[in-house]
């Protein structure tokens, strides 16, 4: 056929219901369901018979008969997926392909609406699906595809990486799935090139929130690989053709079994997707440590030795060291024996249960105050937490304000013009905490009057349950001479609470007695919420591994240092004081007890990951069990250990001795018959 006999024969197939509307399946990888299908258009021509759209698609897309054809395509696949769920099938995405002249329609986004709201159709399993060449033109195109997702719809970048698109497009627009190309996908198991393609946009999707589908999966090798690097749905000749809806709802049991099949199990699909967010929300704690403008580290003791087990931020780098010069290592290893005295008396305060311990040092002639808190669990202290601020700026202005203080009566004039143009609060007070003297910036700060401070108690000013905490430190103060550090919360007018630390350095009279005290703080309000978000980020973790349905243990030298729920539970034990302290062995029968040696004995050396290891294990009430375990080696609490997945195999391996039995039976079953015959 001519172009035009085709433009001419497209202008009546609509009136003529000659087209027909095709599904091909989209299977999620991990679990093997079908999530969704993309509707994929088909020409029934009277006389030529079925023509593939690759033939008549072009030229409708050159003209405006793409605009109607395309809507008649919608339409009927909103109508399909409402007759398909109001059928009782599972929910799934409808996934539509739409053409730049239909995109750029003036009411475009008002059809798509009015085409949900006729059909009944919810937005949310309605997928379209834009090509490359449709983002070379952001600022036209970003306004439409906001709308579509302000009504819920999704958008789907097809055919991901043989196009126009460029990376800042990409992260402009508000894409939610993106759909690799079958060129790459048919070469990602024998061309190393397109492997490393596959897999980079998979982690760059990942990154971003964005999900992935794989186009033209067409082998049992090509999934596998897709799966083991966690791509998240795909489509393809492997699942299924693009087939009428009445064939794709006879075969959906028979789609969902290939990956059973073909491909990885779920059970290991799913325990391969939670290592990986584990390693995520590992990375994502490690990324808020990097880039903090303080510091945070911990330590633990170990053989009578202050170990550091973690240490980053930003202040770490300016005081002329690295993560690895401190992490494993003790202070004497990176400071010189004086500093690393003195402070390993606040590091043992901290251990041995003091709350808030506090102290100022510097380095590479930075300095910075450090604040410790004992972590404890089950009642005793295992390691502790430290946050560091550079307070090098402050330590300079107080240097030269003890300097100008020296000269006060001399030069106090010119110390109140140093002092009003700071930023830090600095005050006077007297013995007894009233304020003689208070910087302009605690009227910006604060937001009261100047004149609302001099003349008033510091103590009225600060939060009620701090008072307690820096009335002691005060009295410790005048009762020694010494500087004294502290962070305690102002509240402000608007009803906030404002964070600040401060120092609080005593004048001296010449009689030896504490005649003034110079106050210096500042504003730390955002440090501190940094570090309770560095919390809560921790408590998300500690919950995703206690409620895994798996059992996780964590076993170092011959020992079970940590277990969850699930793991007591599948042992039979009561409390996990059961089971904290006993080895692998201790639940191993004797026959097998060379396989618990190499499970209890993998700490060490570089033996690679038990992947799927099958024991017998006696639980504590005397059941025998068949496990499946999966370790990795980590650093649990500064020691070397492997934690350990562990799932319950025992119904499995059941139902393959039954099925064996079975089959043993029916052979000699035919075997006598045919001896009678």
């Amino acid at each position: 056929m001519t172009k035009s006999q085709i433009i001419h024969d497209l202008k009546s197939a609509l009136d003529g219901h000659q087209f027909q509307l095709y599904y091909q399946p989209k299977v999620h990888l991990a679990s093997g369901h079908i999530t969704g299908v993309e509707a994929l258009i088909r020409w029934h021509h009277p006389t030529r018979g079925l023509i593939a759209p690759a033939e008549f698609i072009p030229i409708a897309e050159a003209t405006d008969l793409i605009v109607p054809i395309g809507e008649w395509v919608l339409r009927h696949a909103c109508t399909q997926s409402v007759a398909w769920r109001d059928a009782g099938l599972p929910p799934t995405i409808m996934a539509v392909n739409l053409a730049v002249r239909q995109l750029y329609q003036p009411r475009f986004v008002e059809s798509v609406e009015g085409i949900l709201r006729e059909t009944g159709m919810d937005p949310t399993q309605l997928e379209l699906e834009i090509t490359e060449d449709m983002m070379m033109d952001v600022p036209r195109i970003l306004p439409i595809l906001k709308s579509l997702t302000h009504l819920g719809v999704r958008i789907s970048l097809d055919d991901f990486g043989i196009g126009y698109s460029s990376l800042l497009n990409f992260k402009e627009l508000p894409i939610d799935v993106i759909k690799i190309d079958r060129a790459f996908v048919n070469n990602c198991v024998v061309d190393r090139k397109d492997a490393a393609i596959v897999r980079t946009i998979i982690a760059l999707a990942h990154e971003l929130q964005v999900e992935v589908v794989a186009e033209g999966i067409e082998s049992k090798d090509q999934l596998i690989f897709l799966q083991q690097h966690l791509c998240d749905r795909g489509q393809g000749y492997l699942f299924s053709k693009p087939v009428p809806p009445k064939d794709l709802v006879s075969t959906f049991g028979q789609i969902e079994e290939i990956i059973h099949r073909e491909g990885i199990p779920p059970e290991l699909s799913h325990q391969q997707r939670l290592k990986a967010v584990f390693h995520q929300t590992q990375q994502e704690l490690a990324d808020t440590l990097r880039h903090q403008q303080g510091m945070t580290f911990k330590f633990t003791r170990w053989d009578g030795r202050f170990i550091h087990t973690l240490c980053d931020g930003e202040l770490l780098y300016r005081l002329g060291l690295t993560p690895e010069h401190v992490v494993g290592q003790e202070l004497k290893d990176f400071l010189s024996p004086e500093e690393a005295d003195r402070k390993t008396q606040y590091y043992r305060r901290a251990w041995e249960g003091e709350e808030n311990v506090t102290y100022e040092g510097s380095h590479h002639g930075v300095w910075y105050v450090a604040s410790l808190r004992p972590i404890r669990q089950g009642g005793h202290v295992v390691e502790v937490i430290g946050s560091c601020v550079d307070v090098t700026d402050r330590v300079e202005k107080e240097q030269e304000v003890a300097h100008l203080m020296d000269r006060l009566a001399q030069q106090e004039a010119q110390y109140r013009l140093i002092a009003e143009h700071s930023e830090d609060l600095i005050a006077i007070l007297d013995r007894n905490g009233t304020i003689q003297y208070a910087s302009p910036s605690h009227a910006r700060i604060l937001g009261r009057e100047l004149s609302a401070f001099e003349g008033q108690s510091a103590f009225s000013l600060v939060h009620p349950d701090d008072i307690s905490a820096i009335r002691r430190l005060w009295a410790e103060m005048i009762s020694t001479n010494r500087t004294v550090c502290a962070e305690w919360r102002f509240p402000t007018l608007n009803g906030s609470l404002l964070w600040v630390e401060g120092i609080a350095s005593p004048i001296v009279s010449p009689d030896g007695t504490v005649d003034r005290i110079l106050v210096t703080s500042r504003d730390v309000t955002n440090r501190k919420t940094r570090e309770e978000a560095l919390r809560q980020s921790e408590d998300r973790y500690r919950r995703l591994v206690e409620l895994s349905p798996e059992a996780i243990v964590v076993h170092a030298d011959g020992q079970i240092l940590f277990c969850n729920e699930a793991a007591v539970t599948m042992s039979g034990a009561a409390t996990r004081a059961d089971l904290i302290g006993r080895s692998v062995r201790d639940f191993t029968p004797f026959r097998d007890l060379d396989v618990a040696s190499r499970i209890a004995n993998t700490t060490g050396g570089t033996e690679p990951p038990i992947v799927a290891l099958e024991n017998r294990c006696i639980r504590l009430d005397g059941q025998e069990l068949v496990i499946e375990a999966t370790g990795a080696k980590i650093v649990y609490e500064g020691k070397s250990a492997v934690q350990y997945f562990i799932r319950d195999v025992t119904c499995r391996k059941d139902r393959g001795r039954t099925l064996r039995k079975q089959a043993v039976k029916r052979l000699n079953k035919r075997r006598r018959m045919r001896s009678l015959s």
